[in-house]
């Protein structure tokens, strides 16, 4: 899963990260959050 998010565009990992929350995964909703804030600042 790790190397696929990589190929993801912001608003795929946006969508991803929120869906994360949703479905209250809140430690991978914050790695994919942190991941964005990291590469996209």
């Amino acid at each position: 899963m790790e190397a696929k998010r990589k190929s993801l565009s912001i608003q795929e990992l946006i969508d991803l990260g929120f869906a994360y929350l949703f479905s209250e995964n809140f430690k991978k909703a914050e790695e994919v959050f942190s991941e964005l804030v990291a590469v996209h600042p």
